[in-house]
């Protein structure tokens, strides 16, 4: 057996001998289930609570289970039939949820002869998913020591087989659920192992796999908290046993199938960074889901009482119809409020991510502003060369055609009103004298409407200039970024963190040959001042997510300048790829910024220097205490190897 390593996660291949093996001992599982079927469908006919057609459901629904575990397990194992760990999943999935209520044994009472395979499977039933649990997610078992477990388990379970299966006492069917409890008791080891193992010596790639199976086990887990929530409502409203049990039946297969698929994408690395995610909108779905069930139940049996003790009778209609509407009515506000919990107490974001949702809403505007044709501070303003979230920008023209930009803030709720006035007349007050930072000229208040005057910078965007071009060069704007740098050092050498660097904020001014010629920093609309005891962005989504450094989603009280280090890497990334190190949904994007590592920038251009790749990794540090020091250090190392 060889061992190699691919991204930090150490693989066993095999012999074709052991794949082999592994093929045989599913396709025994398989059989076992085959021969049980008929003796699985006359227990249910023979079950008076059970219809013929209810009976029949609920086979479906059993062997539902197991023919979506044979076909994941059976397409894993033919698609990457070298690993070991694979290969041990697959055997797990096809062998434990559905031996979990002793599934295969059934076979041995249709033949004797029978008892040979479904004893093979049943008795390594409790192993495997002991060795699976002990071997995630590379296939290694830690600690080896436990490995003792795995005989010791086998004879127990061979002895079981033999006494309570082979040739049962009369009271059997007492027995078995009793003789599990040590397998259950010896899976919790696992279990609790494959916990230390997570929090103890896992690498970061394989913590995003094992995020993957506690994501899995939650919905497993949820499913069976809200189905016994489902059963209480049913009993209270006088529903139809059977039909409950076969809704409850059929929502544990597609746990236990959801639960399955999320091992598969654990070993098989799919997906690795979307886990967070997915476990965020799990999370809250799940709690929104039970509190709105619990809510009905309460409501129910409220108006049950109250109509029991006006009209002396049950209103069963009455009163679902009312419980109905009093959860639809508190949808949104459960969920707005479960949402902001998860992703402000559970998670630790600034800010919850229907919040970030309506901040990074992109506007749409045209040339003409709601100001254009009036006057503020001397200068009347014309057309509006750009739009944010905090405010308009015209271009003004004063009595001495002096050509100017002014930013208008934005009429918003009253709650914002004040926070918005303060960073209005903190950005105003602003001034720092360098010559590629844009000048702010004056501030001030006419009619109610705040304003800044600024220089006017005639030229292009680098976001407009990376739309016309795709890429850029590093050659070519090596110049450039050394300014830039020169400017980011600046203003922290003055005490301020930008924190909203990006391509729409740095201008080309170009001459009249309309061929750049300086680079401009501008808009310090959400800038700190290092020396302010308080924030001005508190819980509030400021920024672009895009460019967003890891402790600048989490705790705007620890940002310093090495937060713009890191949105100048992902600036720097996006002008030589053409792409954005990050990409997905606004949600994703948060999520890859506080976990995913940087991705190599050679992948997209191999063109790229490797000391340049080295560079912006450094750059994109999660960690602050990793990363370069000052902007122009940062750039330093970018022309180290040119």
């Amino acid at each position: 057996m060889v061992t190699t390593k691919t991204t930090s996660t150490a693989i066993h291949f095999l012999p074709k001998w052991v794949w082999r093996m592994g093929i045989a001992y599913m396709l025994t599982a398989l059989i076992t289930y085959i021969f049980a079927f008929p003796i699985r469908y006359m227990q249910l006919l023979n079950n008076p609570a059970l219809t013929p057609l209810m009976a029949t459901i609920q086979l479906g629904i059993d062997y539902l289970l197991i023919i979506a575990l044979t076909i994941i397990g059976f397409i894993v194992v033919f698609r990457r039939k070298d690993e070991w760990i694979t290969l041990l999943m697959a055997c797990a999935l096809i062998a434990v949820p559905p031996n979990i209520g002793n599934g295969s044994h059934l076979a041995g009472q249709l033949h004797p002869i029978l008892h040979i395979p479904a004893g093979i499977v049943t008795i390594t039933t409790a192993s495997l998913a002991f060795l699976l649990l002990i071997s995630l997610p590379d296939g290694i078992a830690k600690p080896r020591k436990l490995l003792w477990f795995i005989p010791v388990l086998m004879i127990y379970d061979f002895s079981r087989y033999l006494l309570l299966i082979v040739f049962p006492p009369t009271n059997a069917l007492t027995l078995r659920p009793l003789a599990i409890i040590p397998n259950f008791i010896i899976v919790g080891i696992a279990l609790i192992a494959m916990i230390y193992r997570y929090r103890n010596v896992t690498s970061t790639t394989q913590r995003q796999q094992f995020k993957w199976l506690f994501w899995g086990l939650t919905i497993e887990i949820s499913i069976v908290f809200i189905n016994q929530i489902f059963r209480v409502i049913s009993i209270l409203m006088g529903g139809n046993i059977a039909i409950t049990q076969l809704i409850i039946s059929f929502s544990n297969t597609i746990g236990g199938i959801l639960l399955c698929t999320s091992l598969v994408f654990a070993i098989s690395r799919y997906g690795l960074w979307d886990i967070d995610l997915t476990i965020n909108r799990s999370v809250v779905t799940g709690f929104v889901t039970i509190s709105l069930l619990m809510l009905f139940g309460v409501v129910f049996w409220l108006v049950q009482s109250m109509l029991r003790g006006v009209l002396g009778s049950e209103q069963s209609e009455i009163s679902v119809a009312i419980s109905a509407l009093v959860v639809g009515g508190a949808f949104n506000p459960v969920r707005q409020r479960i949402r902001t919990f998860v992703d402000r107490r559970l998670y630790g974001f600034r800010f919850d991510l229907n919040q970030l949702q309506r901040h990074q809403a992109k506007l749409n505007a045209g040339n003409i502003g709601s100001f254009t044709g009036q006057t503020m501070g001397g200068y009347q303003l014309l057309d509006v060369i750009g739009r944010g979230n905090m405010g308009e920008v015209y271009k003004g023209i004063g009595n001495n055609n002096k050509i100017v930009a002014i930013k208008i803030m934005q009429n918003h709720s009253s709650q914002d009103e004040r926070t918005l006035h303060q960073r209005f007349e903190r950005e105003g007050k602003i001034v720092l004298a360098h010559a590629n930072i844009v000048q702010t000229l004056n501030a001030g208040e006419e009619n109610g409407v705040f304003y800044i005057v600024m220089e006017y910078i005639h030229g292009v965007t680098l976001k407009e200039l990376l739309m016309e071009r795709e890429h850029l060069p590093l050659r070519d704007i090596l110049g450039y970024l050394r300014d830039l740098a020169g400017a980011i050092d600046y203003a922290h050498a003055q005490g301020y963190v930008h924190r909203d660097i990006k391509p729409s904020n740095i201008m080309l001014r170009r001459d009249g040959t309309n061929q750049p010629r300086q680079i401009m920093l501008m808009d310090f609309g959400i800038a700190k001042f290092l020396g302010d005891t308080g924030t001005l962005t508190g819980s509030d989504a400021v920024g672009t997510i895009d460019y967003m450094a890891p402790e600048q989603i989490m705790n705007s009280t620890t940002v310093d300048y090495r937060a713009d280090i890191y949105a100048l890497g992902v600036v720097l990334y996006h002008v030589l790829a053409g792409v954005l190190p990050f990409k997905g949904t606004l949600a994703q994007v948060l999520f890859a910024h506080i976990n995913q590592p940087a991705p190599d920038i050679r992948q997209i251009r191999p063109d790229i220097p490797l000391e340049v790749s080295i560079a912006i990794q450094r750059a994109l540090q999660k960690d602050p205490n990793d990363r370069f020091q000052s902007a122009t250090e940062f750039v330093q190392a970018l022309t180290s190897g040119l």
